[in-house]
């Protein structure tokens, strides 16, 4: 632009040229110094180095890159092209591609790393709480067998009379628990009531119920001895299982099994009225046999016992932990 000014410039003052003699010239002396004052004046960018060394080199204000008349410098093109807003700045590495639409909230916030992901939804308790058997939570519940309740499927043809010779109930306290073993402890209601009988000793299992199943669960012994009525009962190939209800108020599908011998049961047969008054477990098991029960051998040999399968026993949580008794303690507090 200014290469375009300077012919416009020289073609004004030509033409405001006085018609008198100024200083002794005449027109044609003045078109003459005119002239060479064209040919003296300088232009930015004409010479080495004019658009980087910093100066106003045809003082009109404008330096270097500044002044239009260095846009041709390969100099200025440069510094335009890598450095300017246009190439290095905001579109290329600002908010659009390297802000919040890409790298923000959107991409690595709430909605891939957040809760949705790795909160409560997959390890909260849905997933590892009460509902897969909360085995910390189960310690000190207590948990009622209703075997009165339950289903008989054996013994064969008198499994209802049977329920309505158990007026008691099975008590089973949790009193620790692993992610496998739930370790527990039995005990006897009293008549008519969750609540446990105190003048009745509580009694250990022979070892903790498996519970790598969970909920689910299950215990079995040889051998498990537990009071009846101030007696000792003992029931052979004992087996117990059942489910946790999420919540853990519940034995879910309780299933017992196990062989009973009658001769543990001689004053509960006499007391119901079934067999006459002094009858011994010969006369019961012959009485049995009329309703289509069998009795069968027992470890020692007699043919006394009663293959017991008792299935859907409600097991409801008491709401109280059950309390180790032993004789001193009914000693002391039963008289």
């Amino acid at each position: 632009m200014r290469r375009l000014l300077i012919p416009l410039v020289l073609l004004s003052m030509a033409g405001c040229t006085s018609p008198t003699k100024s200083n002794g010239m005449g027109d044609e002396d003045m078109a003459d110094n005119h002239a060479a004052d064209s040919e003296n004046e300088r232009i930015e960018g004409t010479e080495p180095g004019d658009c980087e060394d910093g100066t106003d080199n045809d003082q009109d204000g404008l330096i270097d890159c500044d002044d239009p008349d260095c846009a041709g410098s390969p100099i200025c093109d440069e510094t335009d092209t890598d450095g300017g807003a246009t190439g290095g700045g905001a579109t290329d590495g600002g908010a659009t591609d390297g802000g919040e639409s890409t790298g923000g909230e959107s991409t690595g916030g709430e909605s891939t790393g957040g809760e949705s992901t790795g909160g409560e939804s997959d390890g909260g308790e849905s997933t590892g709480g009460e509902s897969d058997g909360g085995d910390s939570t189960l310690i000190g519940k207590t948990y009622a067998l209703a075997l009165g309740d339950g289903v008989f499927v054996r013994p064969t043809g008198i499994g209802s009379t049977m329920g309505t010779l158990i007026n008691r109930d099975i008590l089973i306290g949790i009193h620790d628990a692993t992610d496998t073993t739930l370790w527990m402890m039995g005990g006897v209601s009293e008549e008519g009531s969750l609540t446990q009988d105190r003048c009745q000793p509580t009694f250990d299992f022979p070892s903790g119920a498996d519970f790598s199943d969970a909920p689910f669960f299950t215990l079995s012994a040889d051998e498990l001895t537990f009071p009846t009525d101030g007696e000792m009962s003992t029931m052979k190939d004992f087996t117990i299982s059942g489910y946790f209800t999420p919540s853990g108020d519940m034995m879910s599908d309780t299933v017992l099994t196990g062989q009973v011998d009658v001769r543990d049961l001689i004053y509960a047969f006499r007391d119901s009225g079934m067999v006459p008054e002094g009858a011994d477990e010969t006369v019961i098991c012959s009485v049995l046999g009329s309703f289509g029960a069998t009795c069968e051998s027992c470890s020692d040999g007699e043919p006394v016992c009663l293959e017991t399968h008792i299935e859907e026993i409600n097991s409801p949580e008491t709401g109280e932990t059950l309390i180790p008794i032993d004789a001193d303690y009914i000693a002391t507090h039963c008289g």
